[in-house]
């Protein structure tokens, strides 16, 4: 029975603490090591993209959900998938964080970030020759991308940009928030938000992307495996994909989008589909 004093997640949270032996009390400092802290926080990500999908698109034409896979060697797990009511079509989404510190200035003045966009598994040799002729590659191509995602694995990239402006604490190895006076400009103009709301701000503001379009086969960028035969039309995500932003208005550019554009970015994937 729920007590209305103890909320039905702290529950959990003891029950789950208490099943696997894990002292509560110390439960904040495990979860900051930074051995367990990153994947804590791509998988808080999945959930947080979840939520905000889930409360900002039409229910009436969309239906979100996070499916229970487990994730196979011929079947790539699908992080969110969002299915168009009228029409059957679903979307898969992949949750991404942006390279942790990655917000930086080029050599010609302007900002950009990465995404840290790759496979959790290398593909084996044995599986490489398995499954290159059934998605279409060949051997070498597949295995100068054996820790890559293939841009048909999903429909949308969507990246945590808040994690661009986080570094490790030298002494304790912590991660914490610590973007620069500079940066800090920087996302004031963006977001409209004072110095206090910028944190919370910078979670909001979710980069999403065209899968199509993050790999060299969309146009916008070219494969720099020096063993891809295909650099110009290499259909494989890059493990770091960049994200450049206008120097104007500190929009980024195509063929990324903040959220907002979700819409957009959906309708255009519906009607390939």
């Amino acid at each position: 029975m729920n007590n209305p004093k103890n909320p039905r997640w702290i529950e959990a949270l003891e029950d789950y603490c208490s099943e696997f032996n894990i002292p509560k009390e110390k439960l904040a400092q495990i979860l900051q090591d930074p051995k367990v802290n990153p994947m804590i926080r791509g998988k808080g990500f999945e959930y947080s993209s979840l939520l905000f999908l889930q409360e900002n698109l039409n229910s009436d034409i969309y239906e979100v959900s996070k499916p229970n896979m487990n994730a196979q060697s011929m079947q790539h797990d699908v992080d969110i998938l969002v299915k168009h009511k009228p029409s059957g079509a679903t979307i898969s989404i992949e949750c991404k964080l942006s390279g942790k510190g990655s917000f930086k200035k080029s050599k010609n003045g302007l900002y950009y970030s990465t995404v840290k966009c790759m496979r959790s598994r290398t593909l084996g040799e044995e599986l490489i020759k398995q499954r290159a002729p059934q998605i279409g590659v060949t051997v070498p191509q597949l295995r100068a991308h054996k820790d890559s995602y293939l841009y048909t694995d999903f429909d949308l990239v969507f990246s945590s940009f808040a994690n661009a402006f986080y570094t490790t604490e030298k002494n304790s190895g912590a991660y914490v928030w610590n973007p620069s006076e500079d940066q800090i400009t920087f996302l004031k103009k963006l977001l409209n938000e004072d110095k206090s709301q910028l944190q919370k701000a910078t979670f909001n503001y979710i980069l999403i992307a065209k899968a199509s379009d993050v790999a060299p086969i969309g146009g916008y960028s070219e494969c720099t495996r020096r063993d891809c035969k295909r650099q110009k039309v290499c259909p494989f995500v890059p493990n770091y994909p960049v994200v450049n932003f206008e120097p104007t208005t500190n929009l980024p550019i195509e063929p990324w989008y903040p959220i907002y554009k979700i819409d957009k970015l959906l309708e255009e994937i519906l009607s390939k589909k």
